[in-house]
């Protein structure tokens, strides 16, 4: 029998949160910051605020889910990024 293992997950974090940086290094995620190449293709996005513009970057998109910082504590965000993340992990089949 062959053993999964876990694909490590990649967050992306505003550079002001290094607290949530941490937190998530913590926990075993990979964690980039949103002006490193790439960062729209992590799992996951960290913000200080909705109104934040994407380092002026109009064209970025990303599927992952955007969560707001604001208001909320380290633990928080992490439990609402494994949260996200938990509801888009496929189905095995039965």
């Amino acid at each position: 029998m062959t053993e999964v293992f876990p694909v490590k997950k990649t967050i992306a974090v505003d550079d002001d949160l290094t607290n949530v940086r941490d937190a998530l290094l913590r926990r075993g995620y990979d964690v980039v910051t949103l002006d490193q190449p790439g960062w729209a293709e992590a799992n996951a996005v960290v913000i200080k605020g909705m109104d934040r513009d994407f380092m002026d970057v109009q064209d970025v998109t990303t599927r992952a889910p955007v969560i707001d910082a604001s208001g909320l504590t380290e633990e928080e965000i992490v439990q609402a990024i494994e949260d996200r993340l938990t509801l888009q992990e496929p189905r095995g089949r039965f």
